[in-house]
């Protein structure tokens, strides 16, 4: 496993029970990195798999991830209400779905890439997926959770109850039975 700091202070997110779930706070100001960089947490930027546990909103923000040459990170939701994971870059390697029903809803989601297939998953079932994803991200970026790495999007706002991530394309399956609040 990885550990997230955050050196500064009052940057440090804060843990909080928001309606009887514990969750990190992203408050659209506070972040943590990591000690790893995209090699780690990805398998050479183009496979890797991220579970997540979140209350999405619409707010143009950055969930995790490296935004600066490729792209591995991802938006839950960007202020239109879609999903967008950018698994190695924005072109071939990004998935994009209208996420608007679940804004303010707790939700699983999993986003997976291995070396050219996609697919986003939430619920248990995978929402869309596709062939041919041959961007990858440089490997030599340093990693952070709620933002990304050298990102022009907002840091998140909204709350994490769950987060792992694997440097390979898992095929997850997953019963989560977190209720919806």
């Amino acid at each position: 496993g990885r550990d997230a700091t955050q050196a500064t202070t009052t940057l440090q997110p804060t843990i909080a029970l928001v309606n009887g779930i514990w969750a990190i706070v992203g408050d659209g100001s506070r972040y943590f990195t990591t000690t790893a960089t995209v090699g780690d947490m990805t398998a050479g930027g183009g496979s890797g798999t991220s579970v997540w546990v979140i209350r999405a909103g619409a707010a143009g923000q950055a969930n995790f991830g490296y935004d600066i040459t490729g792209r591995w990170s991802a938006h839950m939701n960007w202020d239109n209400s879609r999903l967008y994971f950018d698994g190695g870059g924005t072109g071939d390697a990004r998935l994009d779905i209208d996420n608007s029903g679940n804004n303010g809803v707790w939700q699983q989601y999993i986003l997976w890439r291995d070396s050219g297939n996609m697919a986003i998953r939430w619920g248990g079932v995978q929402r869309t997926s596709k062939t041919g994803a041959s961007q990858t991200a440089s490997t030599a970026g340093i990693w952070y959770v709620l933002w990304a790495n050298g990102s022009g999007a907002g840091k998140m706002n909204g709350l994490i109850a769950e987060y792992l991530q694997f440097a390979s394309g898992l095929i997850l399956e997953i019963e989560n039975y977190l209720p919806v609040r």
